[in-house]
């Protein structure tokens, strides 16, 4: 399975949801929902915005980002 974390926002009074992306703006991926884990909730702890962040299961990739 390959996995992403969404970061969920109040954007001027509206509530959005985006994926977290790199530097380049690529959707940052993730083999396991360990390695996830870790890096949502590093974000999650830092956050200064009480921003939400969340994993999501985006299915079977080939992705190698993350590993």
């Amino acid at each position: 399975m390959v996995y992403v974390i969404l970061k969920h926002i109040d954007w001027n009074g509206e509530k959005k949801t985006v994926i977290v992306n790199d530097s380049e703006g690529e959707s940052i991926e993730f083999e396991t929902l360990e390695q996830a884990e870790k890096i949502r909730e590093l974000f999650q702890n830092n956050t200064m915005h009480s921003s939400v962040y969340e994993i999501r299961e985006i299915g079977h990739g080939t992705s190698t980002r993350a590993q």
